[in-house]
């Protein structure tokens, strides 16, 4: 996700475990990077979800629902795009 270099992640993390839900049973910023490519007041952050359920099987529809709103979440409170 690019973010506005002032954005903080716990802040980005809360808003992820918020939208996720239940099912996100791991969440891990895996990478930062500014500099080449990058606009200079953004910065790159890449985040590793896992999701689980305790008793089934996810279908991917379910999980592709709960990133669709991971992304709209970031993208409406972090002005942040998908890189």
């Amino acid at each position: 996700m690019l973010v506005d270099k002032g954005a903080r992640v716990a802040d980005l993390e809360r808003s992820i475990r918020k939208t996720a839900g239940d099912v996100l049973k791991a969440l891990k910023l895996f990478d930062v990077y500014s500099g080449e490519g990058i606009d200079p007041k953004r910065k790159s952050l890449a985040f590793s979800l896992t999701f689980q359920h305790p008793s089934r099987t996810l279908k991917d529809e379910e999980v592709n629902a709960s990133m669709a709103g991971v992304v709209e979440c970031l993208e409406r409170e972090f002005g942040a795009n998908l890189r």
